[in-house]
């Protein structure tokens, strides 16, 4: 990989997944981590739990190099503005590294789907789905791809893969630290008996169930 990379991110607040995502950044080979960060608002529409300042604080203390702010035009917009934002100020910065993130499926599979969903055919059939139906672009991209890749498809349901699909649109030949269970974790369906047998009850203070 490039020298330095670009990690885009909102760490409100900075937990150890984040932590993780540095460090394997790091024994990727990158020398440099530049982060991309949302201010004091964040893609959800909300206002950050954080400060700005203190979320970079705690970026630059775990790992990241530098972090620059993604303006709020961007960052309160769909998917592929907050991408496209992003990489309009590694380009108006002069910077050249490749991005690195996380995703909730592998390289391949991500690949496979972006060069079915943005072929300009595929768009095309979208736009127009979108309005004999009345559905949204992400409803109308879910069910075309589903008729053509039942397993691409699948990738669209998780919010991860959506953005590591803009980010794979967006930048040139990305790198993917895939994990798993980040932000839509789900337990097993027979998490209580799992505690029992491990000798924990619900009253336990702490519960750690590992994701199998």
């Amino acid at each position: 990989m490039n020298k330095t990379a670009f990690i885009i991110c909102e760490y409100d607040p900075f937990h150890n997944g984040h932590k993780y995502h540095i460090d394997k950044t790091r024994e990727a080979g990158a020398e440099r981590i530049v982060c991309l960060m949302s201010g004091n608002f964040v893609q959800r529409g909300d206002i950050a739990f954080c400060d700005k300042f203190s979320r970079a604080r705690m970026a630059v203390e775990n790992g990241a190099d530098i972090v620059l702010e993604i303006p709020p035009k961007y960052v309160l917009s769909g998917a592929s503005l907050f991408a496209s934002g992003a990489a309009e100020i590694v380009k108006k910065c002069g910077l050249y590294g490749t991005l690195s993130f996380g995703a909730s499926t592998n390289t391949e599979n991500l690949k496979k789907a972006a060069r079915i969903i943005y072929s300009d055919s595929f768009q095309n059939e979208i736009k127009w789905y979108s309005l004999e139906t009345g559905c949204s672009y992400a409803t109308s991209a879910y069910k075309l791809l589903d008729d053509i890749d039942h397993e691409a498809a699948l990738i669209l349901t998780d919010p991860n893969n959506v953005l590591a699909l803009e980010y794979i649109r967006a930048f040139d030949e990305p790198v993917i630290v895939c994990f798993f269970g980040d932000h839509q974790a789900s337990l097993d369906p027979n998490w209580e008996t799992m505690m029992i047998e491990a000798g924990r009850t619900p009253e336990d203070n702490e519960i750690s169930i590992q994701e199998k």
